[in-house]
């Protein structure tokens, strides 16, 4: 039973984090450890609770736990039994509605680290609605605690060792020291940790004066002064290197890493918006370089993407040699990663030459800075013939190396196109790409017939009058890119969804990313017919995956947008469900 207990802890912590609140940094600032290096706080949970029971994703997480399959599972069943039970005990239900929309209002999550120490330590202190159920609250995770005890000792183990510690002011802490578990109960507060001296020092605590004497956390939050939320959060740049290490990613050392980042995270009816701040970069000159480079003009890009692209990106500070440069720096950390890269960029140089072509000084050379990919639809409603509406937009920096790339590009795809061809009995295409004027554009196609799906595939470029490259398979998605980009309806930037997202957006950003949850939920859902025949699945099966795809629908779309800069870089996300 200690050891559901330990996951109930976690199990809330996860979701405090994954929630909202507001202004204040932390709910609970009076507890505040001396050395924190990371926290994470949820200031209002029923505020916070009240907007994300008004979404259309907790409608349909309704209905997916509302599954015959989910209902009847045995273990979640289990669960269901301990937790009216410990309701019962408790003396209030502890359902998550009821949990966060009335007895719990905040929580503080707190993350301490000493220097050379393993795994850090953790701090929860949760306010409750009052003294009553902190106390209960306490007393119930003793009480398993003596009931796990006393199993023990009938199994012929060794029984856990409950110690106390009296501190200042009449508090009493309650620990046992081989479970990693100290708990106890201050007026409304609840306090859990994995620590003693963590719990001793948090209760011993100045108060608020702990956070403002911490500048980096003061550097971070003074930059989003004018971002409100209902849960906050702070990584140091140490806490960072510790994740980092732990997920085994040997790219993210240290030198690479912010000094420091925060963010707050706040739920509305129709949608979850996120900001964020990463306090300085890395020392290097390759980065600071990138983040330097002058940005473009990056509406003129993004004209180019359909208002319901399943996936956009777009950035407006692209430089080749510089990003170069950085990836050369960052695999430096990592014996693997700079020999993979290395392997990599020779293949590349090698193709390149063979074009007469130069990797370094023609095709890094040629683009710039603005660049970014629409994947505007998949369409499959005919299955023998795909309808793949992909586009690639570049700025010509450098119009004598645009056009060798261009030309060595289409001399590769004619070669290709033409060895499928032969080896599958269809026409290849021909010699010299068609070339036509569309839309203040040159279009030039070399495409032919595939012979198994009967649908034209090959290479499409166009080269527009203001100095924009587009590159597709087939001429469609850029003759609609370039009706798009000449001012017809229906343009990723005039889209009411992303003017309904903007108000929680940067004004003027570096890097925009779409992710149309809901188009590619819709897209997907046409396969599932198809699929359950030849999976023979029952009716109820496909009720449950079409409640599945229901969920996945009602997320929406997420727009987020990036800020970068020498000093910092600053990220805003919405989650439109719109």
């Amino acid at each position: 039973m200690l050891q559901r207990v330990r996951i109930w802890m976690l199990m809330a912590a996860v979701a405090l984090a994954s929630q909202v609140v507001t202004a204040q940094k932390v709910a609970v600032p009076q507890y505040v450890p001396s050395d924190v290096q990371a926290f994470v706080s949820v200031v209002e949970a029923n505020e916070m609770w009240a907007a994300f029971a008004q979404t259309p994703l907790y409608k349909e997480l309704v209905g997916v736990w509302q599954l015959p399959q989910v209902q009847n599972d045995p273990d979640l069943q289990e669960f269901q039994l301990l937790l009216d039970k410990a309701s019962v005990d408790l003396g209030f239900s502890l359902k998550p509605a009821d949990l966060f929309g009335e007895h719990l209002k905040g929580a503080d999550l707190y993350i301490t680290q000493a220097p050379g120490a393993g795994e850090p330590n953790l701090l929860v202190v949760s306010r409750f609605s009052d003294a009553a159920k902190a106390n209960a609250v306490a007393d119930f995770i003793e009480g398993e605690i003596r009931k796990q005890s006393e199993d023990r000792k009938l199994a012929g183990l060794e029984p856990l060792a409950v110690q106390r510690t009296d501190l200042p002011g009449g508090v009493q802490v309650v620990g046992v020291e081989s479970e990693n578990l100290f708990f106890t109960s201050k007026d409304d507060l609840l306090f859990l940790s994995s620590s003693n001296a963590v719990m001793a020092d948090s209760l011993a605590s100045p108060g608020e004066s702990r956070l403002l004497e911490n500048t980096a956390i003061v550097e971070n939050f003074g930059e989003l002064s004018s971002a409100s939320g209902q849960v906050t959060y702070y990584f140091s740049g140490s806490m960072l290197a510790t994740i980092a290490q732990a997920a085994g990613n040997p790219m993210l050392g240290s030198a690479q890493l912010p000094r420091s980042t925060a963010g707050t995270l706040t739920v509305r009816p129709t949608r979850i918006e996120s900001t964020s701040y990463m306090a300085g970069l890395p020392a290097s000159g390759a980065l600071l370089q990138l983040a330097s480079v002058p940005g473009g003009d990056l509406a003129n890009l993004l004209r180019y993407g359909h208002a319901n692209a399943l996936i956009a990106f777009a950035a407006n500070t692209v430089d080749g040699p510089a990003m170069l440069a950085a990836l050369n720096e960052q695999a430096k950390t990592n014996p693997q990663a700079a020999y993979q890269m290395e392997e990599t960029l020779n293949q590349l140089r090698t193709v390149c030459a063979e074009n007469g072509l130069s990797f370094d000084t023609d095709v890094l050379e040629a683009f710039g800075p603005e660049a970014g990919f629409f994947f505007n639809a998949f369409d499959m409603t005919n299955m023998a013939a795909p309808n793949l509406d992909f586009l690639a937009v570049a700025k010509i920096r450098d119009r004598e190396k645009a056009d060798k790339v261009l030309a060595a590009l289409e001399r590769a795809a004619g070669k290709y196109l033409t060895q499928q061809a032969q080896s599958m009995g269809g026409t290849p295409p021909p010699a010299e790409p068609s070339v036509e004027s569309y839309a203040n554009a040159t279009v030039r196609s070399m495409v032919y017939n595939h012979p198994l799906f009967n649908v034209p595939m090959g290479l499409t470029t166009a080269r527009t009058e203001d100095g924009y490259l587009l590159i597709s398979l087939t001429p469609q998605p850029v003759k609609s890119a370039l009706d798009r980009g000449d001012g017809a309806a229906g343009s990723l930037v005039s889209s009411p969804a992303l003017g309904a997202a903007r108000v929680a957006l940067l004004p003027e950003y570096n890097q925009f990313l779409v992710v149309n949850v809901e188009q590619i939920g819709t897209t997907l859902q046409m396969f599932l017919p198809m699929l359950m025949a030849r999976m023979q699945g029952s009716g109820q099966d496909m009720a449950s995956i079409n409640q599945l795809a229901a969920l996945v629908r009602s997320v929406g779309t997420a727009y987020v947008t990036s800020a970068v800069s020498p000093d910092g870089n600053r990220i805003n996300a919405v989650l439109s469900m719109e």
